[in-house]
């Protein structure tokens, strides 16, 4: 569908073609990434789409560049005690408030055997939605790595639960087993 044969689309409406097929954006939901992401650094403007076929996969999408499509997930689906310290550097960067509106995903590589899934918890992707500002940040610690299976962090969230659901069930304070290192 082309964008000026529907009256429905906007005026500042676009698409790009890739993977995904066409992929319609709004210009005003363009995130400025100002250093790029690493391995894409020349690129500094993206969509993060969102398709009720994928979901909860979101997509980071280059309007610069058709080639670059990324898988995103929010990883508290993945890792219910996801914790993103980001540094002071970081939060001047994305010109973070406590009131700013933001979102966190991580990067997802999909091999053909899906069950193989990986996550990038040490570098999320954070986005300042009020600013329109973008960043691929580097967690400063050691609990988290590159790659992590996917299925193995979703195993360990519902031990985690199975756990609290336990220590409710046997008085324990509500946050007992996720204030403490759970491993």
């Amino acid at each position: 569908m082309n964008p000026t044969e529907n009256s429905n689309v906007k005026a500042k409406e676009r698409f790009i073609e890739n993977k995904l097929g066409k992929v319609y954006y709004d210009e005003n939901d363009v995130m400025i990434f100002p250093r790029g992401i690493p391995g894409f650094e020349i690129l500094h403007r993206f969509i993060v789409y969102k398709s009720k076929e994928t979901e909860p996969i979101k997509w980071l999408v280059s309007v610069e560049d058709k080639n670059c499509v990324l898988p995103l997930i929010e990883p508290f689906l993945v890792r219910i005690d996801y914790k993103a310290d980001i540094s002071e550097g970081d939060i001047l960067d994305l010109n973070l408030t406590r009131k700013s509106n933001v979102e966190i995903y991580c990067v997802l590589v999909i091999p053909e055997e899906a069950e193989r899934t990986t996550i990038n918890l040490v570098a999320p992707i954070v986005v300042n939605l009020d600013e329109k500002i973008g960043k691929q940040v580097i967690l400063t610690t050691d609990e988290y790595g590159v790659k992590h299976m996917v299925s193995d962090e979703i195993k360990r969230s519902e031990e985690l639960i199975a756990k609290r659901a336990k220590q409710r069930s046997e008085g324990e304070p509500k946050s007992a087993g996720f204030d403490q290192k759970n491993k």
